[in-house]
């Protein structure tokens, strides 16, 4: 079983006093006894995301180097998926857009801080602990390029690409449960590296929906859940929908709010006890 959970630290997060209720959430999350007594296989990766998704320097695998930066081995930053051609970015090569962490867009940092960057493939809750009671929001709400690094971490051809893990991601088979969750308070905005202005919005929901038909064509045993966290109140229909039509599987959309927020998470994994503690 492989959980890939894509949570939202957007700055409206923060400003809508979220941010503890789902601090809360995620330590119920990775405490879960589907990850804590499985013997490894149950493993959950945390994407965070705001503009975009953090990397440490031990994914530097993934790099592709463009535009005249210095990605050194060290190199710790984000990254972002190619758009120009949504049918192959989950092949499994290197990304083409990257920026620096260092890298500030007009006094307004796109980059989460490296304490937010994405983990992967953990079984022991003590290894993220430290994130998940401490989260630190960041601007811009990227979701397209969020999903696209939750189902990323999900797909075969991924395998040595994190950290150099190559138990993890799994074939797919019915052995294998993946499942991918997307937690998001708001629309997709994002504003890309180098620009002084966002997309409009319809380009980022667009952007969201193509990499959601990609991934529900590619026809693999997959569940897809969408959490709309406050959105009905904040968003309206339009997210709502945006969001069902993303569902895969058994997954489906969810509107939680900060009371109900841990439960929900709690819901879907227990749903799965069965699969999860199989020897």
């Amino acid at each position: 079983m492989e959980v890939s959970l894509v949570f939202d630290i957007s700055d409206s997060m923060e400003a809508s006093g979220s941010i503890p209720a789902l601090e809360r959430a995620l330590e119920r999350f990775v405490d879960n006894p589907v990850f804590t007594s499985a013997n490894e296989n149950a493993v959950f990766s945390l994407i965070p995301y705001a503009n975009s998704v953090a990397f440490s320097n031990v994914h530097t695998s993934w790099i592709n180097p463009i535009g005249g930066y210095d990605y050194s081995p060290t190199f710790q930053g984000c990254f972002m998926p190619d758009f120009a051609d949504i049918n192959t970015i989950f092949d499994g090569q290197p990304i083409a857009y990257a920026a620096p962490q260092r890298f500030n867009n007009h006094g307004s940092p796109l980059c989460p801080s490296q304490n937010m960057a994405a983990q992967f493939f953990i079984s022991d809750s003590r290894d993220v602990i430290s994130m998940v009671r401490n989260i630190e929001s960041a601007n811009g709400t990227g979701t397209n390029e969020a999903l696209t690094w939750g189902y990323r971490s999900l797909i075969p051809s991924s395998a040595g690409a994190f950290a150099g893990n190559t138990k993890f991601p799994r074939s797919f088979s019915p052995e294998n449960k993946k499942i991918l969750i997307l937690l998001t308070d708001g629309k997709p905005v994002n504003k890309m590296w180098l620009e002084k202005e966002k997309l409009e919005s319809e380009e980022s929901e667009e952007m969201f929906h193509k990499t959601c038909e990609t991934i529900k064509s590619s026809g693999h045993e997959l569940d897809v859940y969408m959490i709309g966290f406050g959105t009905l109140k904040r968003s309206g229909k339009d997210l709502k929908k945006l969001l069902e039509d993303c569902t895969l599987g058994r997954g489906y959309f969810i509107s939680a709010n900060q009371q109900t927020l841990g439960d929900t998470l709690s819901d879907i994994i227990s749903g799965y006890n069965n699969v999860a503690l199989v020897k």
